[in-house]
């Protein structure tokens, strides 16, 4: 399964005060799409939102579930929460799914979808902002969850109608207004990674800190994002824009814990009040959201909680598996200083092999690096040696392939790019391809690197030059002319160059502060720059006319 962008918590608060756990009366939608009719189907977003029913239910809201919906389910589902929602002191909407950005918008995308095009988005998928206008009729706290899969399959076979249209890799910042929060799992521009469980890392995190007691909503975010950057050893980070008033919000009420104290007996249904059913189903959440996890902490957690708990036994043989000494697991993108001469590595302790990187061997890295860069990917010098900017290329290609395994060097991935370039094709390119420097101990001799020939692009990758409209560059103090471009190259072969352009508008700030306001990136002509000719080495922005000589300084 393949996930795209991210989660979107968006969260603001009226300014009335939270009511009595006698008057609260608490609501939330729960929507889970997996069984999309033009893309693969999905297990997580309905194990999701199933759970998470589940964990909102036992905390004494009234929880709507919808499955697999349609558009019309789905504005439907919004137009009656809306009017549910009236007078709440909490609106709660979870969306479990898939997602896109265009154009800095957000859109969720029912089962029915085709999105054969950009411009289908208005039509057959439905803006953030209906959803957050669905939970508007709360005096408390209003609260969308958008949970979408990353590596979203529709990107691959939407044809773009506009060069100006952007399709983003990740969600867009949503800007709250107001006393709000919009929470993302997955910062801005970035995806949020699958799991290898029932649940999303993410998810588990929710699902987790929903079971701790006293949590305000800030700690509660802090916990989930701390939980998240965890469990993924650092490649997912939540990110969290906007503020909240000194206010405290629960999403429990007043009164109601959220665990049980230690007991010398399992709760029983027979209890008296809602207290025994509570706590069963407070159990089953919980160890929902840990069952997966490879943290002794979590399930010592769990043992503390419920000591007499009804996965007791389950949660002490996954305790003592982890602490059984095991081979540490390897991040899929640290960086590696050298690439052991080795075709594939030993399987890792607990770790399906389909799940680890490949090892190459120099030659074989090599031949990945060209390819990689045949294709415009900026894979960097092609050295065989496996560092970030090749890893990036690696998750770059694979995401606007649909790629499962994004991070990874596996089999499928060398199995695809070879079938796109061929050897007949890669000896092409290796003829015209600078080589890698020599390492030598000897002391470097400084000699005055001489100016790039009109119209060449080489040695200029991954550096940005910029210039205002009329020339000037951004090292002159009198800088009155906006806006200024910007031109990042990305990588280049003898056809194309790749590029990304930002437009920076000073707006009266300090020379080394500027405030972005639109990005492209593209080959020959996209966005509000274009490549006249990658032989004469012209770049024209906006009537701008830049040549090699004077971008390349």
């Amino acid at each position: 399964m393949v996930k795209f962008a991210s989660y979107v918590l968006v969260v603001s608060l009226a300014i009335f005060g939270l009511a009595t756990a006698a008057e609260a009366r608490r609501v939330a939608l729960v929507i889970g799409n997996s069984d999309y009719s033009h893309a693969t189907m999905l297990p997580n977003p309905a194990n999701d939102a199933r759970d998470i029913a589940t964990a909102f239910t036992s905390l004494d809201y009234q929880v709507e579930l919808v499955e697999d919906a349609t558009r019309a389910d789905l504005l439907d589902a919004l137009r009656g929460f809306r009017t549910r929602s009236i007078g709440a002191e909490h609106a709660i909407i979870y969306y479990a799914g898939h997602g896109v950005e265009i154009d800095r918008q957000n859109f969720v995308i029912p089962v029915d979808a085709e999105l054969k095009a950009d411009i289908d988005v208005e039509y057959e998928a439905v803006p953030l902002q209906l959803l957050v206008a669905a939970t508007s009729g709360a005096r408390g706290l209003q609260l969308v969850v958008l949970d979408a899969c990353r590596d979203n399959p529709f990107l691959a076979q939407m044809t773009r109608t506009l060069s100006t249209r952007s399709i983003g890799r990740g969600l867009a910042i949503y800007e709250p207004e107001g006393n709000s929060l919009v929470a993302y799992s997955a910062r801005e521009g970035t995806v949020a990674l699958d799991g290898t469980g029932e649940n999303s890392p993410y998810a588990m995190a929710f699902l987790s800190a929903l079971q701790r007691p006293g949590l305000e909503i800030g700690h509660f975010f802090r916990q989930v994002r701390d939980a998240v950057i965890r469990q993924t050893n650092g490649q997912q980070e939540p990110f969290l824009y906007g503020s909240l008033s000194a206010d405290p919000v629960f999403f429990q009420l007043q009164g109601t814990p959220a665990a049980p104290e230690p007991q010398n007996t399992a709760p029983s249904r027979q209890g008296t009040g809602a207290s025994a059913d509570t706590l069963l189903a407070i159990d089953l959440a919980f160890w929902q959201s840990i069952k997966d996890s490879d943290q002794r902490s979590d399930f010592e957690d769990y043992l503390s909680r419920f000591p007499a708990g009804q996965f007791l036994p389950l949660a002490q043989r996954r305790l003592a598996a982890l602490k059984a000494p095991e081979k540490p697991l390897r991040s899929a993108i640290k960086e590696t200083a050298t690439v052991p001469p080795a075709t594939t590595s030993e399987p890792e302790a607990n770790q399906d092999p389909a799940q680890q990187n490949l090892r190459l061997s120099r030659s074989d890295a090599r031949d990945l690096q060209a390819r990689l860069n045949i294709l415009n990917y900026g894979a960097g010098v092609e050295d065989g040696i496996v560092g970030r900017r090749t890893l990036q290329a690696v998750a770059d290609y694979k995401s606007a392939r649909a790629m499962a395994n994004e991070t990874l060097i596996d089999a499928a991935l060398m199995a695809r790019i070879t079938s796109e370039i061929p050897e007949a094709q890669l000896a092409a390119h290796r003829k015209g391809a600078p080589k890698p420097k020599k390492q030598t101990n000897a002391a470097p001799r400084k000699k005055t690197k001489p100016a790039p020939p009109e119209g060449s692009f080489a040695g200029y990758v991954g550096r940005s030059y910029c210039r205002s409209k009329n020339g000037k560059t951004l090292n002159g103090r009198n800088l009155s002319d906006r806006p200024i471009w910007c031109i990042t190259v990305l990588s280049l072969n003898s056809a194309q160059i790749r590029y990304r352009v930002s437009q920076r508008q000073q707006a009266g700030l300090p020379l080394n502060t500027s405030v972005f306001t639109r990005s492209r990136t593209g080959t020959r002509t996209y966005g509000p720059v274009t490549l006249v000719s990658s032989g004469s080495g012209s770049l024209t922005a906006n009537g701008a006319t830049f040549v090699a000589s004077q971008i390349f300084r």
